[in-house]
């Protein structure tokens, strides 16, 4: 490994001594003498020493938890964000259920003591998953928590850019809807002449490769209800667990 690191400053070295060994050949000529070989090899030649320097001092190559590059880890990311739409399809109890790579987000509590509700959803963006599980009390409140997956798109790992899902409770009803749209931006670098002869490729940022796979994050909403509590449910989409 650290000869493969090493190999573009030899690759420097052996060129720069092939150039001035071939120089002293040249230099001979009339007409190279004319072009003053010394100042245009030279001149080159510090371009090619900066430009190697540059490259190695960019941090490009620095390993950091926000890039996904290995298809593995796409695909069970992927895999991951299927079993959490499974799981919540199946009508499986998500707080007892551990699926693996499932995140969630931190519960709230919402004080609700009348015996009838009504869930609503804005899905104008996409299916909103809701999950309702009874409990064994009536203890006048509704717990509610979301559970998603991670988001990868051109192999950054934008999972803590995604917002959760909005909700409010008004009289007796509960809405849920998507959260305000956000925009990032992705910047894309080429490498200069002077670097890429010694990296090789395009392009300096090789995770942005559009062959690269996105994983979209799945989400799901766990509702922790009253007894004997009335769902009513509009939509008739609402999920109860088994």
């Amino acid at each position: 490994m650290m000869f493969f690191s090493l190999f573009p400053i030899i690759l420097l070295l052996l060129f720069i001594f092939g150039i001035f060994r071939l120089n002293k050949g040249l230099s001979h000529m009339v007409i190279f003498q004319r072009m003053n070989v010394k100042w245009i090899v030279g001149t080159y030649l510090i371009l090619l020493v900066a430009g190697a320097i540059v490259y190695f001092m960019l941090p490009f190559h620095a390993k950091t938890k926000d890039i996904v590059m290995d298809p593995k880890e796409i695909n069970q990311l992927q895999e991951q964000s299927g079993a959490l739409i499974n799981a919540v399809l199946d009508g499986k109890d998500l707080a007892n259920e551990h699926l693996r790579g499932v995140l969630k987000r931190e519960k709230d509590i919402l004080t609700y003591d009348k015996k009838e509700l009504t869930i609503t959803k804005n899905e104008e963006y996409g299916s909103i998953f809701v999950l309702i599980k009874k409990k064994e009390t009536n203890d006048s409140t509704i717990e509610v928590t979301e559970y998603y997956t991670r988001s990868v798109i051109s192999s950054i790992d934008l999972t803590d850019k995604e917002e959760a899902y909005q909700f409010k409770l008004v009289e007796n009803q509960l809405v849920f809807d998507y959260p305000e749209s956000s925009s990032i931006t992705i910047s894309k670098f080429a490498k200069e002449f002077p670097v890429a002869q010694f990296s090789g490729g395009d392009n300096m940022i090789s995770f942005m490769d559009d062959s690269i796979d996105n994983v979209h994050s799945e989400r799901a909403i766990y509702l922790e209800v009253p007894k004997d509590l009335e769902i009513i449910d509009p939509s008739e989409s609402i999920i109860y667990v088994n």
